[in-house]
């Protein structure tokens, strides 16, 4: 029998195959996997995903440094902070990157600091995962979906 949930899929980007850097627990246990990626002089900052959730983290800013954090996802109201890394120059945000009826988009985020400036991009899109009975995971879209299993 198929498994099937109702979840919010950034796609993942191509070609990105940078090792790990420290993590949250959870992101670090489960796996989630990095959908995008950039380094600027010594600074490395990336997105990763479980398809419902995204952590953003930096490392490299300086320790307890000051930075500025811009996040845009279409016609929402960009986040626009000052923010602090910690001791280790690190800093990590969870971001879920839906609003409203929209059927996807794209995030862009920015995090400069004194010595870097760091850009990560990434879509997503609602959809349904579908859990094949081999474990295989695809996704389809919210429409896709509905054409097939609902009866309206």
């Amino acid at each position: 029998m198929l498994r099937k949930m109702l979840m919010v899929a950034p796609l993942a980007a191509i070609g990105l195959t940078t090792s790990a850097h420290a993590y949250d627990p959870i992101v670090l246990k489960r796996g989630w996997q990095q959908i995008a990626y950039d380094e600027s002089h010594g600074c490395a900052a990336e997105a990763r995903s479980n398809g419902q959730f995204v952590y953003i983290y930096a490392t490299g800013l300086g320790a307890n440094a000051t930075a500025h954090y811009h996040l845009a996802n279409d016609n929402i109201l960009p986040i626009d902070w000052n923010i602090q890394a910690d001791g280790n120059g690190e800093w990590a945000r969870y971001y879920i990157p839906f609003h409203g009826l929209r059927r996807g988009g794209v995030v862009q985020v920015n995090i400069s600091a004194t010595q870097c400036n760091l850009n990560l991009a990434f879509q997503w899109q609602r959809g349904i995962v579908v859990i094949d009975e081999d474990g295989t995971r695809h996704l389809e879209s919210s429409s896709d979906y509905a054409d097939r299993f609902l009866d309206f």
